[in-house]
């Protein structure tokens, strides 16, 4: 938001934009509900209402976001009967609808629009959801759990003779073991301070914390 001193004492208020803005929005063939992208431009356009405070900068801000969706592939015949429209109901009190028994589904073209009509005849509301893109498929929540020990870290091994081992690793701590159960395995007693350790005493590593 941007705002500016007049000489008349008060500040006018206009939408601020990024030098770097790419102008990219929804594409009008998206696998979207079309509420949705009708809603994203109604969404802009009350943002105007809400932050410019003069007819000038309104107008401004509305021949952009005009330009700005009919750049985006839109058509513009329905972009400017979606403006008009907003801007002959936007004062005017719209009925809430009733979400009591309201069922989503994914976006799924033609199918979708049978099953809203369905649920119309019943008096019932459903709403559509995108389906699922990129981020949701490999997101992280969706990915294998890596095993035990599989990360760089801090790592502690206790020896039943009382002592400690502390060692740092910035490979994985399962490869630092193996490197050390190498060492032991081959006698290269030198490699490494538990392959030492373990050849001076009786009792075994074990355990790792």
């Amino acid at each position: 938001m941007v705002k500016k001193y007049t000489k008349f004492g008060k500040y006018d208020f206009k939408v601020y934009k990024k030098d770097a803005i790419k102008n990219v929005q929804i594409k009008p063939n998206s696998n979207l509900d079309p509420k949705i992208r009708v809603g994203v431009l109604k969404a802009y356009l009350y943002r105007a209402h809400l932050i410019c405070s003069n007819q000038e900068s309104l107008k401004s801000e509305i021949k952009f976001l005009q330009e700005m969706f009919i750049e985006n592939g839109y058509d513009k015949k329905n972009i400017e009967k979606i403006i008009k429209s907003f801007e002959k109901n936007k004062n005017k009190d719209q009925n809430k609808p009733d979400y009591s028994y309201n069922t989503s589904y994914p976006w799924v073209p033609k199918i979708s629009q049978v099953i809203k009509k369905l649920y119309k005849q019943l008096d019932l509301n459903c709403t559509f959801k995108s389906s699922s893109n990129l981020q949701n498929i490999l997101c992280r929540r969706n990915k294998s759990s890596l095993p035990t020990n599989s990360n760089p870290s801090v790592y502690k091994i206790d020896c039943d003779c009382g002592g400690t081992y502390i060692g740092k690793t910035g490979a994985n701590v399962r490869t630092s073991i193996d490197q050390h159960q190498k060492s032991v395995f081959n006698g290269s007693w030198k490699d490494s301070g538990l392959a030492e350790h373990e050849k001076t005493v009786t009792n075994k590593f074990n355990g790792m914390i």
